[in-house]
């Protein structure tokens, strides 16, 4: 028994050793494959990068086909718009010059349209002409197909039908040297005989032949004539009905160029009739210019009479005056005299003449006045007329610079997007050179796969020899290595898919991108192809008339070969009738062309004129602005002509005032001496203001210093218990976080006594596996040694029961193997949210320590705040202290000007006087060059 015991602990031994070995070897797979899971890991980063960037490269491709369908849409809004914009031109030319009704602008709309829809038609035409001509063609080449399989056939039988006869002709001279020789037998003559009537009964068969064929070539021809003609009359048909529905065209075109002429002719004579108005209107305003001037000449005219009349009448009073104080004189000195008495009759006389004439001159001045009024009714009359017309210009400017920048803007655009594509397909490219470095990584894993599989197999022909237990643990090991390198695959396979995804995913933009382009291509192409259609439609008419060329020689060839028959012959010349037919059609066809064209270059001649009109239109609105700018000038003209004279009215105005202010300031002389005792009494009252003021002030500052201090105190209060409420946060957010570590804990710890729990089980469950193969050797070394029978069903069962054990042991490791795993893979979780929360913890203490940092510059901050406030304060009462002496200053100096003026009141009266002369002779001045400048100009 000990020695048992002593060789089961040695194979113990060895078997923990191999054990050992087994998990060192595992544990260097394991972190091979760990790297692997790692670049595996990578690799599915790099493929969730790709399909973002994909995300994005469609989220790019659909802005830019959206982009395009916005620049689509924009470019018909603008074609609309501009569409617009020619009609809203065209209304306002007609409104201009009050020359089409909106019936007109309808009816050219409609002939366009229809001008439009005939050329549709006519390309439908020739759409379907070209396709009846390639069906007769196609039919005509069956034809000539089956004429010329017949022509062969029927060459074919006469061949047959020479030799036939060559032969009859060989019988026949067999036959007669027969006759003549007499040697001959019966039996051979028997048999020419019969020879000669199979020959014949084969002539006779080959002949029905030859009439069955030349009735099937009989008909044929027939049916091919048949329909030749039936093609031909259709041609015919539908080239006359063209040609019909052609000349029918033209005569609308010609009628439509009537009426175009009519219009243009009725809008000639339209001009010409807006030419003469605006001739006549030139030569009102020449007329309004000149009649201005002529009144300004006037009014200066009958202002200077003024003048002189006023300076007359002055130097009247003033010798009345004189006289009547010398006569007053002279009457208290001398007695009453008779001559006296008259002298101051005339006086009296001479003074009612000149108050007739300042009455006069009165009436002439209201007269003028109304006719300028006149005047400026009628120049604002104009005014309204063009104002609108100036509104409906700037308008249209308007519209047009809108135009113009909203093209800019299109073509800003475009080389944007131009420039975005360049930009997607360079990124592009880089994902393909990213896609083709995951390739080759892929394909490295797997080599790295094989080989590691290779190591397997080998690991695994190595350890065959030893014992059953390793043997069932390494096959499971491998098994679990195998579901992971299965796994492994399985991942390769679906990035290699995904690759193929993204791959196709790129093709697809690729696609998009290409059909972006060819769409951005399109639209700047479409003039072009417009052009191309053309010059392809000339060259198809020259093909077809070559193609026509080519059939005539054909049609010559089949003549050359048809000529042994008289039948063909004939058909023939019908055809050719026919082709001639056709020829002419065409040649009228090309005629009816070449008239379409020149209508369509009388068109768009007609269509020049209509521009050429436009462009006199706009000469003449031109014209009309420089009629506006001079009617402009005019009336600048008669505002300072209007101004100048109310100016000279103020003037006199002035100097009557003057006068009357003179006289008060007499008087006020002598109240200024109250005034100036006011004036000290209002200094004695500021001061004492001031005085209350500054004490105010005072008690301000103080007030604000004591509620500095307050706040201040306060301020530390609120810190201290935002301190205090932050230790408080801490400590509670470290308390919630030890209760989960706990309770973390606590979970790990039953986990492990679970993990030791089954242990145990799983020893208790080894030590019954040792005891039952313990009793199966006893049982088999006593039936080695023959002390007793061995009952194979009862091994049997304790091997299966074995088995079954050791089955469930398996799997209870394999259990455990992934709850450890699963606990590692939760402390790692752990330990990452540990340094997580380590990390919020640093950046709550950063933050605590920046709010006490900005806590510190807010309490700074608000004491510069106060102390700035309180400098300001003293500076406001500074600034007020030196307000109120300049105050006092001034109010002095206002004292000492009030005498200087009193004084300085009478010599301005006279500089007044002179100042009016000197004036009104500037006015004359200026008005003279005015009239000079005019006159040159």
């Amino acid at each position: 028994m000990l020695d048992e015991e002593r060789l089961r602990s040695e194979s113990l031994e060895n078997v923990n050793e191999e054990m050992s070995t087994k998990l060192s070897t595992q544990k260097f797979q394991l972190d091979e494959i760990s790297a692997k899971n790692e670049e595996i890991n990578k690799l599915i980063q790099k493929v969730n990068d790709l399909e973002c960037s994909l995300g994005e490269h469609k989220q790019w491709l659909e802005d830019a086909n959206n982009r395009a369908s916005y620049l689509d849409n924009l470019n018909r809004e603008k074609d609309q718009s501009i569409e617009e914009m020619a009609k809203k031109v065209e209304d306002k030319e007609h409104g201009l010059a009050e020359v089409t009704t909106s019936q007109e602008i309808m009816e050219l709309k409609s002939v366009i349209e229809n001008l439009r829809r005939e050329v549709e038609e006519k390309n439908d035409y020739i759409c379907q002409i070209e396709k009846v001509k390639g069906e007769v063609e196609w039919s005509l080449g069956e034809h000539r197909q089956w004429l010329e399989d017949a022509n062969n056939r029927i060459g074919t039988l006469e061949n047959e039908k020479l030799d036939a006869w060559k032969k009859v002709s060989e019988l026949e001279e067999r036959i007669a040297a027969t006759q003549s020789e007499t040697s001959m037998s019966s039996d051979a003559f028997n048999e020419m005989k019969s020879t000669l009537e199979q020959l014949e009964l084969k002539l006779a068969e080959k002949v029905d032949e030859c009439e069955r064929f030349s009735r099937q070539k009989t008909e044929l021809e027939v049916s091919s004539e048949r329909l030749r003609i039936s093609l031909e009359e259709a041609e015919k048909s539908e080239l006359l009905a063209e040609r019909k529905k052609l000349e029918e065209q033209i005569e609308e075109r010609d009628n439509q160029l009537v009426d175009i002429n009519k219009y243009k002719n009725e809008l000639e004579i339209k001009l010409n009739k807006q030419e003469e108005l605006l001739q006549e209107a030139n030569n009102k305003i020449k007329k309004l210019e000149e009649e201005a001037y002529t009144r300004k000449d006037s009014v200066q005219d009958s202002m200077q009479k003024l003048d002189d009349q006023f300076k007359e009448l002055k130097e009247v009073n003033e010798e009345l005056h004189k006289t009547l104080l010398e006569k007053q004189e002279a009457l208290s000195t001398l007695p009453e005299d008779d001559q006296m008495m008259k002298e101051i009759c005339q006086q009296e006389a001479r003074s009612d003449e000149v108050s007739e004439l300042l009455s006069q001159t009165n009436e002439e001045l209201t007269s003028a006045t109304r006719e300028n009024e006149e005047l400026k009714q009628v120049i604002e009359d104009l005014r309204r007329s063009l104002s609108g017309k100036e509104t409906e210009l700037s308008d249209l400017h308007k519209l047009r610079n809108d135009t113009e920048w909203s093209l800019g803007e299109h073509k800003h655009w475009l080389n944007d997007a131009k420039i975005r594509i360049e930009e997607l397909e360079n990124s592009v490219k880089h994902l393909n050179e990213e896609v083709i470095s995951c390739n080759q990584q892929c394909e490295r894993l797997k080599a790295e796969n094989n080989d590691l599989k290779e190591k397997t197999e080998q690991t695994v022909s190595e350890e065959e020899e030893s014992k059953i237990d390793d043997q069932i643990n390494l096959l499971s090991t491998i098994d679990a290595l195998k579901s992971q390198l299965d796994q492994k695959e399985a991942e390769l396979s679906q990035l290699y898919q995904n690759k193929n995804e993204a791959e196709w995913y790129l093709g697809e933009h690729r696609c998009w991108l290409a059909n972006a382009n060819q769409k951005i291509e399109e639209l700047q192409k479409l003039l072009e192809e417009k052009d191309r259609t053309i010059k392809s439609l000339e060259t198809d008419v020259q093909n077809y008339i070559t193609q026509a060329a080519c059939e005539a020689e054909k049609y010559q060839k089949l003549t050359e070969q048809a000529s042994l028959v008289e039948t063909k012959l004939i058909e023939v010349s019908d055809s050719l009738d026919h082709t001639v037919d056709y020829r002419a059609l065409i040649v009228v066809v090309a005629e009816l062309k070449e008239k379409l064209e020149a209508k369509n270059i009388e068109s768009s001649k007609v269509m020049e004129e209509k521009e050429e009109i436009r462009l006199k239109l706009q000469d003449q609105e031109r014209l009309l602005k420089d009629v506006q700018t001079r009617i402009n000038n005019l009336e600048k003209i008669i505002e300072e002509k209007d101004d100048s004279i109310i100016h000279a009215y103020q003037e006199i105005n002035d100097l009557k005032t003057e006068l009357e202010m003179e006289r008060l300031k007499h008087q006020e002389f002598i109240q200024q001496s109250d005034h100036i005792k006011n004036l000290e009494q209002q200094l004695q009252e500021k001061t004492e203001m001031q005085q209350l003021f500054n004490t105010e002030n005072e008690l301000k500052i103080r007030n604000l210093e004591n509620e500095l201090s307050d706040r201040i105190a306060q301020i530390d209060q609120l810190k201290q218990q935002i301190d205090n409420q932050n230790i408080t946060i801490k400590i509670e957010v470290l308390d919630i976080t030890l209760i989960a570590k706990d309770q973390e804990i606590s979970g790990l710890r039953r986990r492990v006594q679970s993990i030791t729990a089954s242990d145990s089980e799983i020893d208790e469950e080894d030590e019954e596996l040792l005891e039952a193969l313990d009793c199966l050797e006893k049982k088999l070394g006593e039936a080695q040694e023959g002390k007793c029978e061995l009952n194979f069903i009862e091994c049997i069962n304790v091997v299966s029961d074995l088995k079954a054990r050791l089955r469930t042991k398996l799997i209870k490791c394999e259990t455990m193997r992934k709850g450890c795993e699963e606990t590692e893979c939760l402390a790692r979780e752990e330990r990452l949210r540990l340094k997580e929360k380590n990390a919020q913890v640093e950046q709550l203490a950063k933050l605590l320590s920046i709010k006490e940092e900005s806590e510190l510059t807010v309490r700074e901050q608000v004491k510069e705040n106060f102390f700035l406030s309180a400098l300001q304060l003293r500076s406001q009462l500074e600034k007020a202290q030196c307000r109120l002496n300049d105050a006092l200053n001034f109010m002095t100096q206002i004292g000492d000007k009030m005498c200087d003026e009193s004084e300085e009141a009478k010599s301005l009266f006279d500089a007044i006087q002179k100042i009016r002369d000197e004036v009104e002779w500037q006015i004359a001045d200026e008005h003279k060059q005015r009239i000079e400048e005019r006159n040159q100009k």
